[in-house]
């Protein structure tokens, strides 16, 4: 958990040990308001973005369960072992010169794509089977707003903990991707290309790096192509319309499009 959430976290211990108070007794307009609060803490954790904080959201909302479920207390305790197992794992990713040795110490071919099935997928993974498996026990919307809120906290800290992951591993890549994100926003849409079959890609070269080339598809995404992949003939400008055409993972050729084609391709860029 970060320094400047520290704060947040301890709302949320406040909030929890209301909800131990109120999970026992009758009052169920003081159960749905401290669920209403919490809802709203988890929901804040998409903008915020951090494995961390996701973590400790979620240990929280298993020590509720606790609270409610005591017929439950062996499951909810293994699920707070395994993310503890889940914090370890982010700690390591995060030590990124340590974590890429050990990634190409096990794969000694080289890797593409990022791995799967680290401690922090797995937790976050489990955690949302057991919360499809509790949905038949929801008798209120607050109920499932909590449930919506509690997986869209998980997916947060998912996201993040890939970002991480990519840094690490892909640091070139990594880059690439937060130059295209300032071009479309944090909203927009940062694709790569598709590995697997024959594919083209139509639209303006809007920015070279040192190792991609960012490709518009429309006006709030773009592609990020790998220089290494190109025809060494072929180097990208800014400017340049292209169609790039891949073919198992790697471009089979890079043609301009005309200068009448020109046009219509960048009006429907900009219309999709």
């Amino acid at each position: 958990m970060t320094e400047r959430f520290a704060g947040k976290e301890a709302l949320f211990l406040e909030n929890t040990i209301f909800f131990e108070l109120v999970a026992s007794g009758e009052g169920r307009e003081e159960f749905k308001d401290a669920l209403k609060t919490l809802t709203e803490q988890l929901r804040e954790s998409g903008s915020i973005q951090d494995a961390f904080y996701s973590i400790n959201l979620e240990r929280q909302c298993i020590a509720v369960e606790q609270f409610l479920r005591p017929d439950k207390l062996n499951e909810l305790n293994q699920q707070l072992l395994k993310s503890s197992a889940a914090e370890q794992g982010v700690r390591f990713v995060m030590d990124a010169r340590a974590y890429k040795a050990q990634i190409d110490k096990v794969f000694i071919h080289g890797i593409t794509e990022l791995p799967s099935g680290e401690p922090y997928e797995v937790f976050v993974s489990a955690q949302k089977r057991h919360l499809e498996a509790s949905k038949k026990n929801f008798r209120t919307s607050e109920e499932v707003d909590f449930f919506n809120a509690r997986v869209s906290n998980l997916n947060a800290g998912l996201k993040n903990f890939k970002e991480l992951q990519e840094k690490a591993v892909f640091p070139e890549r990594a880059a690439a991707k937060a130059e295209a994100r300032k071009l479309v926003g944090e909203d927009g849409q940062v694709f790569r290309p598709n590995p697997k079959g024959d594919h083209c890609y139509r639209g303006e070269i809007l920015k070279v790096t040192d190792t991609h080339a960012i490709q518009r598809f429309s006006v709030n995404a773009v592609y990020i192509h790998n220089l290494r992949d190109f025809p060494s003939n072929k180097t990208p400008s800014v400017g340049d319309v292209l169609a790039i055409r891949y073919s198992n993972a790697r471009i089979e050729f890079v043609e301009p499009i005309p200068d009448k084609t020109q046009a219509k391709v960048r009006q429907q860029a900009l219309g999709r």
